[in-house]
């Protein structure tokens, strides 16, 4: 056995004794290696000595727990350290490949996360830059990344639509304004013998703000127990009409209505129950679908009202366009009042005149009995 030893270069020497440190066999390749075998056997096992390059190691032999010999081996480091170096050249190209895998890793994971990022902060500055909230981040997976640019799509649709909504709100109130300046102002001439064109022209200055095909008039009777059409102006035909009369026994809902509320927003008019009254013989033949109506009151009392009426499809009037209405109509009251107070003002000179020509005529009459009575004729 020991002779089939010679194949391995690295050994320099073996042997092999019995429990009490005979040697019985040998294997040497360089004689002055070869150490005293008893001191060896004394050393017991699994000694290691390392020096020079070289090592040597003793190994007991047992049967059981009976130590029965010792095995002493010796070599050089030459080939170990070849051993040696040959895994630590694959331990480096392992550690090379693997860093270089996951250099590579790296930079995919880096594209795939840092692109969509980098796309939603690229976005993100268009639309503080530029205020375009119609640009979108696009979406590269479905992932979080994916979850993450579609909320960052729909937050920019709601401020979108925020902002297009807070843009017509502000152009409707700008519009209104300009609307009621021009009603209040004197441009409108009040004529106390016929309103009606004080009043038509509101109407067409309401019709065409609130973009409404028919806006009217209405003045209750002394009774209120019916209201009277006072004005009916069609946009798309520019024409006005009156003289319709609505009777409150017939609409008793909505004439109730009129008297307890300050506006009548009915988005839809047929099936809103202050306003369904007039579904069947108003509303359906004149193809009317949505309907605002504010209640013109005079120290408190409604005396009539005015009516936005849409024609086309369903139409939800805004809080804006709620509160025009309900200036339309202080404006309708203030346009009567006003000539109930010119009226009377031409009444009272009226009657100053008359009263002038009598105290004048009395006057005169008595200066007359006056000369007759002391004899002057």
């Amino acid at each position: 056995i020991l002779v089939n030893l010679k194949g391995n270069p690295a050994l320099l020497s073996v042997s092999v004794g019995d429990k009490a440190g005979v040697k019985f066999a040998n294997y040497t390749r360089a004689p002055k290696d070869s150490a005293s075998f008893n001191a060896l056997h004394e050393k017991g096992a699994g000694d290691l000595t390392i020096m020079n390059k070289k090592f040597s190691i003793t190994y007991s032999i047992f049967d059981g727990k009976e130590r029965i010999g010792t095995l002493f081996l010796s070599g050089e480091l030459y080939e170990m350290d070849a051993i040696i170096f040959k895994y630590i050249r694959g331990a480096l190209f392992i550690l090379l490949f693997g860093a270089l895998v996951s250099v590579v890793i790296s930079v995919f994971l880096q594209r795939s996360i840092s692109k969509p990022v980098i796309g939603l902060a690229k976005t993100a500055s268009i639309i503080a830059d530029k205020g375009d909230y119609s640009v979108r981040a696009d979406k590269f997976r479905d992932d979080e990344i994916g979850e993450l640019t579609d909320s960052f799509n729909q937050m920019v649709l709601k401020i979108q639509t925020q902002s297009r909504d807070l843009s017509d709100f502000s152009a409707r109130l700008e519009e209104q304004n300009r609307a009621l300046q021009h009603i209040m102002s004197n441009s409108i001439d009040i004529n106390t013998d016929n309103l009606s064109p004080a009043i038509g022209e509101i109407l067409e200055t309401a019709s065409s703000t609130m973009r409404t095909e028919r806006v009217s008039v209405w003045l209750y009777d002394e009774l209120k127990s019916y209201i009277q059409c006072r004005d009916l102006y069609q946009n798309s035909k520019k024409t006005h009409t009156d003289g319709v009369i609505l009777n409150a026994k017939d609409y008793p809902r909505y004439f109730k209505t009129l008297d307890l509320n300050r506006i009548i927003n009915a988005d839809d008019a047929n099936s809103d129950p202050r306003t369904s009254e007039f579904s069947e013989g108003y509303l359906t033949p004149l193809g009317i679908t949505s309907m605002l109506d504010a209640p013109i009151r005079k120290a408190g009392n409604s005396i009539g009202v005015i009516c936005f009426e849409h024609v086309g499809l369903i139409r939800s009037w805004t809080l804006d366009e709620q509160l025009f209405a309900g200036a339309i109509a202080d404006s309708i009251s203030i346009l009567l009042e006003t000539a109930e107070r010119i009226e009377a003002e031409r009444l009272l000179r009226e009657k100053d005149k008359q009263l002038t020509s009598i105290y004048d005529t009395v006057g005169d009459l008595l200066f007359s009995l006056s000369v007759e009575k002391d004899g002057r004729y």
